[in-house]
């Protein structure tokens, strides 16, 4: 952040009097941000301005500036956790450029989203190199989400304004993460589908079983719970271009919630990323997704997490070792 922005908002130089590093991290307190929410924030802004180590008070005061009203909107307006993987995430930081920053400007968001990147990136949460290579926010449309995301969807889900959109948008969400479906099936779920025994909360559709992922079987079973079982679980008549109905549900949902809508193909991204970190065998992910080709399976290897020396050679001593 460059002196002039910084001076441009002097809720960072607050502390202009302060003295070294040290006592301006630790003395320092935001005229922009009220005290009850700054004392809730106050330890994690301090912890990530300390680690981050700046050169000097003028360094200090940006720091503490950028990690501070990053960390109250995430906070205090998405309501997520208060963890640096959270906070400091790349995604987080562009939400909150373009749903909470203040101030309209676009030089001037665009300056504020990139050192928040670059902070990111020195703390161990973000890629330097990515942030370099754009120049403003772009949405990669297979990236998966986030738990960050996925709770700020799920708290959507429960404050649209009517009831059938709060019904379409949590099932479509829960079946989309839970099975990692494509458009068409969230609309061919019937209750009758579903069974729930030892093996988990399993469906059939089109031809195919698939078992959910464990952290969205509740949101599942409230969604049948709802629902006749010979009725459709999404809606009560098919519509004729399931796509643009669902689009059109989403963006009003969205619009009346100030929330991001989600993708059905990130959601299934999502899905595939989460069994290839924990390890399922591709044959079973293929057989998950109804897939003949690895074609869904090599696009989503980037978004893997890369696995250490050890986890390695004992993967391919098939999990043994001497």
């Amino acid at each position: 952040m460059t002196d002039a922005l910084a001076d441009a908002d002097h809720d960072g130089y607050i502390n202009r009097h302060g003295g070294d590093v040290v006592s301006i991290i630790a003395s320092y307190q935001p005229i922009m941000i009220s005290r009850v929410r700054w004392a809730a924030i106050a330890e994690f802004t301090r912890s990530a301005a300390t680690d981050f180590s700046p050169r000097h008070e003028d360094e200090a005061r940006n720091v503490l500036f950028g990690i501070a009203r990053l960390a109250d909107w995430t906070h205090h307006t998405a309501g997520h956790p208060l963890r640096r993987e959270i906070v400091l995430d790349p995604r987080n930081i562009d939400d909150f450029i373009k749903r909470g920053y203040p101030v309209a400007e676009q030089s001037r968001k665009s300056s504020i989203r990139n050192y928040l990147h670059i902070l990111s990136a020195e703390l161990g949460h973000g890629d330097e190199a990515r942030r370099r290579a754009r120049k403003k926010v772009t949405v990669d449309r297979y990236a998966p989400y986030t738990q960050a995301e996925y709770a700020n969807f799920r708290l959507t889900g429960q404050t649209v304004s009517t009831d059938h959109r709060q019904h379409v948008w949590s099932t479509a969400l829960a079946l989309g993460a839970g099975f990692g479906l494509i458009t068409p099936e969230l609309f061919e779920v019937r209750p009758d589908d579903l069974v729930d025994d030892e093996r988990g909360l399993i469906l059939t559709v089109r031809g195919r079983t698939v078992t959910c992922l464990p952290e969205w079987e509740r949101e599942v079973l409230t969604a049948v719970r709802r629902r006749p079982d010979d009725a459709w679980l999404l809606v009560d008549e098919l519509p004729s271009d399931p796509a643009t109905f669902l689009h059109n549900l989403l963006r009003l949902a969205a619009t009346t919630a100030h929330q991001d809508r989600f993708v059905v193909e990130r959601l299934r991204t999502t899905w595939i990323v989460r069994h290839l970190e924990a390890g399922t065998p591709v044959q079973a992910i293929l057989r998950g997704l109804g897939a003949t080709t690895t074609k869904s399976i090599e696009r989503c290897l980037r978004y893997v997490d890369p696995i250490d020396d050890s986890a390695y050679f004992t993967a391919l001593q098939l999990g043994g070792g001497k």
